[in-house]
């Protein structure tokens, strides 16, 4: 099992900026918990998926624990955690729930540690890209994901990977054509077309910097396809 590039950058900027004991929330197969390894004393990665977890606990490094554990109820004493992480989980959620995970992370994580959230902007994915996870449940534009976080959390700024860029209002117009014909292709007719000549076609007419999975510090209105924040807790 291999890591994405995009989600293999964001836990090389998380594995930068933690120390002591570390959380990651939704740890999945644990392919980015690794990464974590080498840069804090202990990392405890906590997951809901099974056949993830048996993959983690397989290639876990010494200073790795994996847990089958809810997000949303975590069994660990308050200010068990120096920092937490956690990449593409909070879509996976209803609103309920997310504010129920959150809460947690604020309690589990020492007062004035450090906390790294990331997951895809709805607004980019699905308006500047057409696309869509059927397995998410409440995605989050950077505006919804800073309101919610700072009802728990300082928020100390916002990164991204694939930011949005301004074109040509001739470009705007093509690729709004063809994101309405994506949306419209119930029947999928699109992939009639050669692999090659779609990720051509989008590329070419993206709103998005698709040159590299670099991240970027977010300034006032900018958004990025992939967004995260960075918080201290607050308690």
């Amino acid at each position: 099992m291999e890591i994405h590039e995009g989600h293999k950058e964001r836990y090389n900027f998380f594995a930068e900026r933690i120390h002591g004991k570390v959380l990651d929330a939704g740890c999945g197969p644990g392919l980015g918990t690794n990464i974590l390894a080498g840069h804090a004393d202990e990392i405890v990665g906590i997951d809901l998926d099974e056949p993830s977890l048996e993959h983690a606990i397989a290639y876990k490094p010494s200073n790795v624990t994996f847990l089958k554990m809810d997000v949303t109820k975590m069994d660990f004493p308050d200010n068990t955690f120096d920092c937490a992480v956690s990449s593409e989980v909070i879509e996976h959620m209803g609103e309920k729930d997310q504010y129920a995970y959150l809460k947690e992370l604020q309690r589990v994580v020492k007062p004035g540690g450090p906390i790294f959230i990331s997951t895809p902007d709805r607004y980019v994915w699905h308006q500047k890209m057409a696309l869509s996870w059927d397995e998410h449940i409440r995605e989050l534009t950077k505006a919804e994901l800073g309101e919610i976080a700072e009802r728990y959390f300082d928020v100390i700024g916002f990164y991204g990977q694939w930011k949005t860029v301004k074109v040509p209002r001739r470009k705007r117009i093509v690729r709004g054509t063809l994101n309405i014909i994506k949306k419209a292709d119930v029947f999928q007719w699109r992939y009639a077309v050669s692999k090659n000549m779609r990720m051509k076609i989008d590329k070419g007419t993206s709103l998005v910097n698709q040159d590299h999975w670099r991240i970027e510090k977010l300034e006032d209105g900018e958004i990025a396809a992939q967004q995260l924040v960075v918080c201290t807790n607050r308690k």
